[in-house]
């Protein structure tokens, strides 16, 4: 039925005209949120990153240990001529690679009296140093902090490098290959870079002279002889056979540096300084992070003044 006033179908609900609706206004923001919003969000974003970036552990710029350690320049020099071996110099006379180690003396890689491992019997025979690598990288643990691995030289030749030591492990052991020859090598054994008063040495040199390996027969400067059986011991060759009482090869050793150890406070903080004076700001990470935080104490203040302004002029 059709109502004759609003010819409207009774019953039904017409909604009102458009133009007599109101949309409902957002209420304004309080002050403290106009202010705060936009810089609160930006601060919060940077204070996350610079947490992620600044709070980072760094290590130190140099490794150091809990022992003090010294580092030393090394010099290799072949002195192989008519003084060493009177009969003449071998053609192709060279040293091999001079393979080694820096350890401490629970561990002993090769001595005069006792047999040679299978590492020490490459070297000697050809050179080979990847059975004697395993071999000290095999040995206890905690007894060898470095290799030690450098180039060979011509008989004359020398060569120059560095190496670390700890007051832990001051013992040097280098040998090479005398080339070509059956099994005959120079080297050192557990050397000591501390003196008798456990100081470092300024300086040191040292005299090389020839070794038999004993692991192979010879008598002369070549590389294909019989093995020899029952292996023998490590014995020293100098002023025998082919050579004089003069020295082969020296090693020669000159301090650089004292590295100290690390050393912990009684907060348990590390001090790295060494020369147990005062630090002031505690890490360079820490210090950053003060500055950081300064700067975003001076960015909201800014923020805060401007917002200021612009809400007076509203």
């Amino acid at each position: 039925m059709v109502s004759s006033e609003s010819g409207r179908l009774s019953g039904t609900s017409v909604p009102p005209r458009r133009d007599s609706i109101r949309m409902r206004e957002r209420a304004p923001l309080p002050n403290f949120s106009r202010i705060f919003c936009g810089p609160w969000r930006i601060a919060t974003g940077l204070f996350l990153l610079a947490t992620i970036i600044l709070g980072a552990p760094t290590g130190p710029a140099r490794a150091q240990t809990d022992s003090e350690s010294a580092t030393y320049t090394v010099t290799f020099e072949g002195n192989w001529n008519t003084d060493s071996t009177p009969d003449g110099v071998v053609g192709g006379a060279h040293f091999t690679t001079l393979i080694g180690a820096v350890h401490n003396s629970d561990v002993t890689f090769w001595a005069v009296g006792e047999m040679a491992t299978a590492g020490v019997e490459k070297v000697a025979e050809l050179g080979i140093t990847g059975t004697f690598e395993t071999e000290i990288s095999n040995a206890e643990e905690g007894t060898v902090i470095s290799i030690v691995k450098k180039s060979g030289t011509s008989a004359t030749g020398t060569r120059t490098f560095e190496v670390e030591f700890s007051r832990t492990h001051p013992l040097l052991t280098l040998l090479s290959m005398i080339g070509p020859s059956p099994d005959w090598f120079v080297g050192v054994s557990a050397l000591s870079l501390l003196d008798e008063s456990d100081d470092w040495l300024p300086s040191h040199t040292v005299d090389l002279f020839s070794y038999d390996a004993g692991t192979e027969n010879g008598e002369e400067f070549s590389l294909s002889n019989s093995a020899t059986s029952p292996q023998g011991d490590i014995t020293s060759l100098r002023g025998q056979g082919r050579f004089s009482d003069v020295c082969m090869a020296r090693l020669s050793f000159t301090l650089n540096n004292v590295i100290p150890p690390l050393e912990e406070t009684e907060t348990g903080e590390v001090d790295t300084d060494g020369g147990g004076g005062c630090t002031l700001g505690g890490s360079d990470s820490g210090s950053a992070f003060g500055l950081f935080l300064g700067a975003l104490a001076l960015l909201l203040a800014v923020s805060l003044k401007r917002h200021l302004a612009e809400d007076k002029t509203h």
